[in-house]
């Protein structure tokens, strides 16, 4: 069993809390189901005011006696600079019993990162949201915030247009995630306001997951908020398993209002998980992107598409006209790890044609793996387009193409084949 330093510590019988403590210069506190409380305690009063301080929660279940720990527990942070609180499986706790948690927050003047995981809490409602609030109104220090509420049927529009309204009264916040999962009471136009009035924001990720009913309709009414946010500077946004989104629309709408994003130099969009997607448009018409619509800033495009089985050529061409939007991109990274048989050599040509807007590209990372139609024809006129690009410079190509039709040997110095597992990948 982990130890502190220069204390024994005993298992208390009565708690469920797992925990594990990080060296002393981090003072790192991490709980994982709760259990051993007396042992946080112990770390807690020792820990030097000096050092900054996370501790991390993750309740399983709904008993009262290990909420009356943590909430004591956090009687005992107020001078922590992170705090990371899980109700993953507290379906039975109702608001007065989350008041008391944000009674907690509100002590910790001094909190930095705050990350809330609400998922399947289904007794919360907008009015326990309007307590968190107010309660977030005091963390004037406040930079980093994450709301997750996939399953909180009780949220309604209200309790998110009122934490918003707070939210952007916090000065230093600068970086917000937030996962709009399942709960359809919330409407992405309810959605959109919340972002629009978010002004400091440099940093932004949403999570759509599991949303039957999210469209590339509804994601426009969002984006209409977004737009809005003309400091932020990186935007990731990752879609699962939403089998009414049609990538091809969802990347015209992206390609009609990112413009307005003005600071914008880091964009990374997932589509994971949709094996029943299918175009609903088809190839676009390979047109000009016209100069207003275009974004000078964006220099890092990242593109993942994960298990989306009906994927086409058409992928390409959609693609391709996607970059126009944004000419002084550096670095590309695009990545389809799945079987794969209706994409060839084609799509891969057609991507080609696109990538001479690219005037300023220096990395492409590009991971077919599973896609046994690409063959070497496509990958040569890949590599002889990029020649056009970067500026005169030779672009460094990152290939991998484990499991696909094509296995050569490796090509010039610019190109680098990776013929090893896409297993270890990580984004």
């Amino acid at each position: 069993m982990p130890s502190f330093p220069h204390h024994q510590i005993q298992d208390h019988p009565r708690c469920h809390l797992s925990y594990l403590v990080a060296e002393k210069t981090s003072k790192k506190i991490i709980f994982q189901s709760l259990a051993r409380i007396k042992a946080l305690r112990i770390a807690n009063q020792s820990s030097s005011s000096k050092y900054h301080k996370e501790v991390c929660v993750t309740m399983r279940g709904s008993d009262k006696s290990e909420f009356i720990q943590l909430r004591k527990l956090l009687e005992r942070s107020t001078d922590i600079t992170k705090l990371s609180l899980s109700f993953q499986e507290c379906a039975n706790l109702k608001d007065k019993d989350f008041m008391q948690i944000f009674e907690q927050i509100k002590r910790m003047s001094l909190l930095k990162r705050l990350a809330l995981d609400f998922s399947n809490c289904q007794e919360l409602t907008d009015r326990g949201i309007e307590s968190l609030a107010r309660c977030l109104k005091i963390c004037r220090n406040l930079e980093y915030f994450e709301y997750q509420f996939p399953e909180c049927w009780s949220l309604r529009d209200r309790g998110l247009l009122i934490l918003g309204d707070f939210l952007k009264r916090l000065k230093k916040l600068k970086y917000l995630r937030v996962n709009k999962s399942r709960p359809f009471e919330i409407t992405e136009k309810g959605f959109g306001i919340f972002l629009q009035d978010l002004r400091n924001l440099k940093g932004l990720a949403l999570d759509f997951v599991e949303c039957s009913s999210f469209s590339s309709e509804r994601f426009e009414q969002i984006m209409k908020g977004l737009a809005k946010l003309d400091t932020l500077e990186r935007l990731t946004l990752h879609c699962e398993s939403c089998p009414d989104l049609y990538i091809d629309e969802f990347l015209c709408c992206l390609e009609d209002n990112i413009n307005q994003l003005k600071s914008l130099s880091y964009l990374k969009v997932t589509f994971a998980h949709m094996p029943k997607l299918s175009w609903s448009l088809g190839s676009r018409k390979k047109s000009i992107v016209p100069l207003e619509k275009r974004l000078t800033t964006l220099k890092s495009l990242s593109l993942n598409f994960m298990f989306c089985g009906t994927l086409t050529d058409d992928l390409f061409r959609n693609v391709g006209k996607f970059l126009q939007v944004f000419p002084g991109l550096e670095q590309l990274n695009m990545k389809i790890s799945n079987i794969n048989d209706q994409i060839t050599h084609e799509g891969l040509i057609s991507l080609g044609d696109d990538l001479k807007y690219l005037e300023k590209l220096h990395h492409a990372d590009l991971n077919f793996s599973w896609c046994p139609k690409i063959t070497k024809k496509g990958f040569e006129y890949l590599q002889q387009k990029l020649k056009e690009c970067g500026d005169g410079e030779d672009v460094l190509l990152d290939l991998n193409v484990a499991h696909g039709g094509f296995l050569s040997k490796p090509g010039p110095k610019n190109l680098e084949v990776c013929l090893e597992s896409d297993e270890d990948d990580v984004d």
